[in-house]
């Protein structure tokens, strides 16, 4: 996970934990409203209930009078009014109870439901941090597609000329760093106007893929292959000395004249044309500049020239001493 999303990721749990906060507080803030207005009305309940016991208890004190009065007997007011306190108090204790048994009945399903929404936003939560999980993988390959896509050539799916480049120089330094042979081989397909005359562009695009798949194969995963441009390609080929580019421009001129394309119905015999330069970077002079590389693909190229212009079909290695590098750099 990257700086910024970790900081995004941050932010959101911050801003989830605020809001069960807040929930969790306007519920405490009700359950406490709640607790006082059942506290309010039990209250209002017993004080009603005291009055009312206190009626009847003046009541049978009255009653106990006239009784008195009228049938001259004696009032037990303990016989009469010790039971009925009983009551009152047992009822008294009963109603209290209840009362208590209801608030926590109540209390508890206002926990319940506190929790179950605690519950539902740590599940959003959760939700959000897979799908943010989910998008931030989607973003890398994204990346990693746009990045293929931007060192690629779409049509042959090897390097393009501007990464190439890239990585040439790079190679370029370590060369002329190590004192290490370093090869360039150039090549294009031979007559390749012709198959696009004769079999249309579609075919001809087909045959450039087959080209650029079968040279892919044969060379190592360290040289670096590229469309230079149209049908023309190109190789750099490091640890590379004379003798072994001219091996291996030969092994690949054969490898494409001796095997015909099969493409669509059209059986399509193609041959190559190859031009390579050895560079020996032994007798150092000066170090490399930036031009050191298109010094190196023009020697190469002038070769592929030449092999054109001696019959096509065949590979010619350029001769020229050039000396481009310092063992001080």
């Amino acid at each position: 996970m990257t700086k910024k999303a970790t900081i995004n990721f941050y932010f959101i749990q911050q801003s989830h934990n605020i809001k069960a906060f807040k929930i969790y507080s306007k519920e405490l803030i009700s359950l406490k409203k709640v607790e006082k207005k059942h506290y309010l009305n039990n209250i209002s309940i017993v004080a009603k209930l005291s009055l009312w016991s206190i009626q009847v208890i003046i009541t049978l004190a009255v009653f106990q009078f006239f009784r008195l009065v009228l049938f001259k007997g004696t009032v037990n007011w303990e016989a009469s009014l010790v039971p009925f306190a009983s009551i009152l108090v047992a009822a008294l204790a009963a109603f209290l109870l209840l009362c208590k048994y209801q608030n926590l009945v109540k209390e508890f399903s206002l926990i319940k439901a506190r929790d179950a929404e605690l519950t539902r936003i740590n599940r959003e939560l959760e939700a959000e941090v897979q799908l943010r999980k989910k998008t931030e993988e989607s973003l890398r390959q994204s990346e990693e597609l746009y990045r293929q896509l931007s060192i690629t050539d779409p049509l042959t799916g090897i390097f393009n000329r501007r990464h190439f480049y890239q990585m040439a120089n790079l190679e370029l330094q370590r060369t002329c760093r190590y004192n290490h042979p370093l090869a360039v081989i150039m090549f294009d397909l031979d007559h390749f106007k012709r198959i696009n005359d004769i079999y249309g562009h579609a075919v001809g695009d087909k045959v450039l893929q087959a080209v650029a798949h079968s040279v892919h194969k044969a060379v190592r995963v360290v040289d670096i292959f590229a469309r230079y441009g149209g049908e023309e390609f190109i190789l750099l080929l490091p640890e590379t000395d004379l003798r072994e580019v001219s091996l291996t421009a030969e092994r690949l001129r054969r490898q494409i004249a001796d095997r015909p394309l099969n493409i669509g119905e059209s059986l399509i015999k193609v041959t190559i044309s190859l031009g390579a330069y050895a560079f020996d970077p032994t007798s150092l002079v000066h170090p490399p500049t930036p031009e050191t590389l298109d010094l190196l693909i023009n020697l190469a190229d002038k070769a592929l020239f030449e092999a054109k212009r001696t019959g096509r079909n065949r590979a010619v290695i350029s001769d020229t001493s050039l000396k481009l590098c310092s063992s001080e750099s």
